[in-house]
């Protein structure tokens, strides 16, 4: 009994240790162009912004003895880009921790603002807690009158009941000052899904000639790696570096072509923490001589799985799921990287 009690915790820790709490259709290779790439003398800009070790240390991810995750893990975006021949370094501001506090965010997108014109193509990404705030100004229950909640974003300065996040309406009105062809936006974050509302009226962050790529369903808390970092953001840069795909070679990686990628290597990250869970309690019950030990391993692993959406709904009352999902408003291909 020892045992099956020791696998099943030891199965949480791996597991729930990285949880983030809360604090294509085809078109014409010439008609892909003509809107990705306005008149075809795009520059190309970014705000890449990450923060796993807060100015309050009760924040920092993953929680526990381990260390926040490092910077290395967070630039992996900014090094894919740097590496493509149409992404250049003044041209990109990265913010990472300390630096990624809500002043620091608003003046980068304000700064965007006055550089990026019609003709270019603006990314932002954020990696880190997100959350839900009061809606204030009822603009939610417009559209879902069981939904009093605006997502917001948690940056390095984040305080108690979400001083300093800064909420879906207001990064909409930062994106919508930023002129540009297209937009691509990017959040790894809890509740992430929810930054996207359906309703073409709607005031979230997504909109015509954007492209908004998130983490989990509207209403969960997502999940870290400890050991792959965010396994969204390094599925999303192994889709535009390694392991791109320029399947209609026109000589470009799209946004559209790097999350055909994105998906399949996000969810098998995933797949491969399970499968490393029941790996590991299968060894477990073989070593203690169990009867049927497969069996009791993948009884393990499913009494673990329910015991941290319990736990997850009785702390912060949302489930976990990470699910990567892409919101397309370009009427054409997102070009990113040139090849």
């Amino acid at each position: 009994m020892y045992k099956k009690v020791l696998s099943l915790g030891l199965c949480c820790i791996l597991l729930c240790s990285g949880m983030l709490v809360p604090f294509a259709a085809s078109q014409s290779e010439e008609r892909r162009a003509s809107i990705a790439m306005g008149d075809g003398q795009s520059t190309y800009y970014a705000v890449l912004v990450g923060c796993s070790d807060y100015e309050s240390s009760r924040y920092d991810l993953p929680k526990g003895p381990l260390p926040p995750i490092s910077v290395e893990k967070m630039s992996v975006l900014y090094e894919t880009l740097l590496d493509a021949p149409n992404w250049e370094e003044q041209n990109i501001i990265l913010l990472i921790n300390e630096e990624a506090s809500r002043q620091g965010i608003v003046d980068a997108l304000e700064e965007m603002s006055g550089r990026v014109d019609e003709n270019d193509i603006f990314v932002f990404s954020w990696c880190g807690h997100g959350t839900r705030i009061e809606d204030v100004d009822g603009d939610e229950a417009v559209f879902d009158e069981d939904d009093c909640f605006d997502e917001a974003i948690c940056p390095y300065d984040i305080g108690e009941d979400g001083v300093n996040c800064i909420s879906d309406d207001d990064l909409d009105s930062l994106f919508s000052q930023i002129q540009c062809s297209s937009m691509l936006l990017f959040f790894e974050c809890c509740f992430s899904g929810g930054l996207v509302e359906k309703n073409s009226d709607s005031v979230d962050v997504d909109g015509q000639n954007r492209i908004v790529v998130t983490s989990t369903k509207p209403d969960c808390l997502g999940r870290m790696s400890l050991l792959f970092g965010w396994p969204l953001l390094n599925a999303f840069s192994l889709g535009l570096g390694q392991m791109g795909r320029d399947s209609n070679g026109d000589g470009w990686i799209s946004a559209q072509e790097a999350f055909c990628i994105t998906k399949p290597v996000f969810n098998l990250e995933s797949s491969m923490l399970w499968a490393a869970a029941l790996m590991y309690s299968y060894v477990q019950f073989k070593r203690d001589n169990e009867k049927l030990p497969f069996l009791q391993a993948c009884s393990s692993v499913y009494m673990t799985y329910w015991m941290m959406q319990s736990f997850s709904l009785l702390f912060y009352g949302a489930a976990m799921r990470n699910y990567a999902s892409m919101d397309d408003g370009c009427a054409g291909e997102l070009l990113l990287v040139e090849l």
